[in-house]
């Protein structure tokens, strides 16, 4: 099992960085898509500094 997580926030100048006036978004959903565009498991939300984390399942091929 391993870990993906970030944060969430508007990105007013859109300048693709989280400069210290935007602050993180609460309660966005963020959800862990497949290859297939299909949902890996349930949906998480941003908490209330706009965190979040997945727990995501490895699968290895030898």
């Amino acid at each position: 099992m391993a870990e993906l997580g970030n944060r969430g926030w508007l990105d007013t100048n859109k300048n693709g960085v989280q400069d210290n006036s935007e602050a993180g978004e609460q309660n966005v959903t963020v959800t862990l898509l497949d290859v297939h565009s299909n949902a890996s498991g349930l949906p998480q939300f941003t908490d209330a500094n706009g965190n979040y984390l997945l727990g995501v399942q490895i699968s290895v091929n030898r």
